[in-house]
């Protein structure tokens, strides 16, 4: 019996020291997203299932196109700010479970910075995350979910009729 629990504490000792020394811990890198300037963003695509949102800069101001509206220029330093500060904090999910994220075809928000032609930002907005701090996002050309700092879906949900300037009130 003595020899038992003599063998038993051996393996538990050796099996202890193998992990102790061969500990890797369990990570993974965030995508690093690259710095844009807010002076580099000439226009910017908000997409919904049902709707596009079409915005360019003329010269320091925004526009809602193609009719040229002016668009209200708080509102437009929100969304700017939004997309410049993109932040991923965790990486959530790298399953294709878009659904519960609020990233499905139906329910996801596609956002697209352009310099000219050239993207500059692009990403996918879903639900609000349960800490109300956080958003679900996708990134360009990758379908892993993470999730960014802050709640901003709302700034996103916005109408070309919400985000017209009309002029005093």
């Amino acid at each position: 019996m003595k020899k038992n629990y003599f063998l038993l504490a051996v393996m538990i000792f050796t099996i202890g020291l193998y992990l102790t020394n061969n500990k890797k811990p369990a990570h993974y890198d965030l995508p690093d997203i690259p710095g844009i300037k807010i002076e580099e963003i000439t226009g910017i695509v908000i997409t919904k299932a049902d709707s596009n949102l079409s915005l360019e800069k003329n010269s320091s101001l925004w526009q809602i196109s193609p009719n040229g509206y002016p668009a209200d220029q708080e509102k437009m330093a929100g969304i700017i700010d939004t997309i410049k500060n993109l932040h991923i904090v965790m990486l959530i999910s790298e399953l294709k479970n878009d659904v519960i994220f609020g990233l499905d075809n139906r329910n996801k928000i596609t956002v697209t910075a352009y310099n000219g032609d050239s993207i500059l930002r692009e990403f996918e907005v879903g639900n609000t995350g349960p800490s109300r701090s956080h958003t679900f996002v996708k990134l360009r050309d990758d379908d892993r979910v993470y999730y960014a700092n802050n709640s901003f879906r709302g700034i996103f949900e916005i109408t070309a009729d919400q985000l017209r300037d009309n002029g005093p009130g």
